[in-house]
């Protein structure tokens, strides 16, 4: 009788030890396999979002206030102007003017006059769209005047016509405004 139970309880055993280790087998399996797939899963994730960033970066409004600013300093200096000066200036130019509209457009939509008031006031004291203003009057007038001189190459003086679409609009919503 006690031998029996001993078979009894030592079989019992052998099962749960068996039944332990496969358990933990198992488990040891599950884990190797979830963390191979979270690592891999978020080096597909960097990936993405590594590519997302660089697209929205690629996709921002394009402004940029150095290069303005350099392109600025060269005209002020009445230093020769390159075609990738052009080029660069006609970019920066569009850049300014899809900004200025999109703030004419935020404004606009405004149906209460007191608020819309106010948005025009809070533009006219704010320093990045003045300065924008600013480069955008500039950089048109250089580019005019080139168109008129000649001395934008083909590329330039393509790119040039094809932003007066642009500053035709910027000239309506200031109507507008």
């Amino acid at each position: 009788d006690l031998c029996a139970k001993l078979d009894k309880k030592s079989y019992f055993c052998s099962i749960l030890t068996l039944n332990y280790c496969w358990s933990g087998f198992v488990l040891l399996f599950l884990n190797k396999l979830f963390v191979t797939y979270y690592f891999r899963m978020n080096r597909i994730l960097l990936l993405l979002f590594a590519v997302l960033g660089l697209s929205v970066s690629s996709c921002s409004d394009g402004y940029d206030a150095a290069v303005c600013q350099d392109l600025s300093d060269k005209i002020v200096r009445e230093q020769p102007l390159t075609q990738d000066d052009y080029a660069d200036m006609l970019d920066q130019y569009e850049a300014i003017l899809k900004y200025l509209i999109s703030r004419a457009d935020d404004i606009i939509s405004i149906e209460d006059d007191g608020d819309k008031d106010r948005m025009r006031r809070e533009l006219r004291s704010d320093e990045d769209y003045l300065q924008r203003f600013s480069y955008m009057f500039t950089f048109g007038s250089v580019l005019y005047q080139a168109e008129v001189r000649n001395e934008l190459d083909e590329n330039n003086l393509a790119a040039y016509h094809d932003l007066e679409r642009y500053s035709d609009e910027f000239a309506d919503r200031t109507e507008e405004l």
